[in-house]
């Protein structure tokens, strides 16, 4: 070619391709320091949250999420005058600033009384679906800023829900509005409050505060730490009948099981229906909240 091109069978290379649609990833890092840290925060999440499939770009994302929602706490101190309370034990991984520059501050006067309600914080909650046998529950931490709204699309995704009914929010006996946070509904370490779905099979979810503790800028929310059995799935009639579901389930695999010793282990087993191959996967429930909170509209499918 006389205009020194290379060939690339016949194109010029990089002809024809499609520019990327996620900025994220025209990000290279050259410096090889760089690319191993990236790599040994990447093992860290994975192995921290369970999910072998977190990348690096999203770890790039959260990392600079936490270093933006960092920079506008303190600034929200600064400008709000409140101060950091005494009594909180916060974590050594927390970024924050040394008793030095806290001390400096105090004596600026931009700190002011203190006000812990101006701080926000994360609740640990463990949601439990009432009056059903094998006990069918999720872990969720949330920040205080979530709105019931956003708490109710979480347990949706928590426990393989469809949202194709109505729910309701309930504190005392008294419906909530959705537009309130946790922060703002007031609750606490060691309150309960309910949350029901589908007036009709009427599947009520006690929530538990299991834990307040200061919010940490390194790590993510909202996100899901622990829970036991698969959700249940929908119209299937309520706690009752879908307990004596399982039951029946369990003594005809039990059933199905003497059967086959007996026979010598020749047995032909059915084979099993999709409802009955349903598990719990924390690794699953983080993908879509993740996928949910970055704007994803097919989060189910995550």
């Amino acid at each position: 070619m006389t205009d020194g091109r290379k060939k690339n069978g016949g194109r010029r290379s990089g002809a024809g391709r499609k520019p990327s649609l996620n900025p994220i990833a025209a990000v290279r890092l050259r410096d090889p320091a760089l690319q191993a840290k990236l790599v040994d925060l990447t093992r860290r999440e994975r192995e921290a949250e369970g999910d072998a499939f977190i990348s690096q770009e999203q770890v790039i994302a959260m990392l600079i999420e936490d270093a933006h929602a960092e920079l506008v706490a303190w600034d929200s101190l600064a400008q709000s005058s409140t101060t950091l309370p005494a009594m909180i034990d916060y974590p050594t991984n927390q970024l924050l600033p040394s008793p030095a520059l806290h001390a400096s501050m105090r004596e600026q006067s931009l700190l002011g009384p203190s006000r812990a309600t101006a701080l926000p914080c994360a609740y640990q909650l463990v949601i439990t679906i009432e009056d059903v046998t094998p006990r069918i529950w999720r872990r969720l931490v949330v920040t205080s800023e979530t709105t019931l709204a956003q708490l109710h699309t979480y347990l949706q995704i928590a426990f393989e829900w469809d949202d194709v009914h109505l729910h309701e929010f309930r504190l005392h006996g008294a419906v909530c509005d959705e537009a309130m946070t946790l922060g703002q509904l007031g609750v606490r370490h060691g309150d309960l409050f309910d949350y029901v779905y589908d007036f009709g099979d009427y599947w009520l979810h006690a929530i538990a505060i299991e834990d307040c503790t200061p919010m940490n800028p390194r790590a993510r929310y909202p996100r899901c730490t622990g829970g036991a059995q698969p959700g249940p799935e929908e119209d299937s009639g309520g706690a009752y009948a879908y307990t004596q579901k399982l039951a029946r389930s369990r003594r005809a695999k039990a059933a199905a099981k003497k059967r086959t010793n007996n026979a010598g282990g020749t047995s032909k087993t059915k084979k099993k229906s999709a409802t009955s191959q349903r598990t719990f996967s924390q690794a699953t429930v983080n993908r879509r909240l993740a996928a949910f909170c970055a704007g994803d509209p097919f989060y189910a499918g995550a």
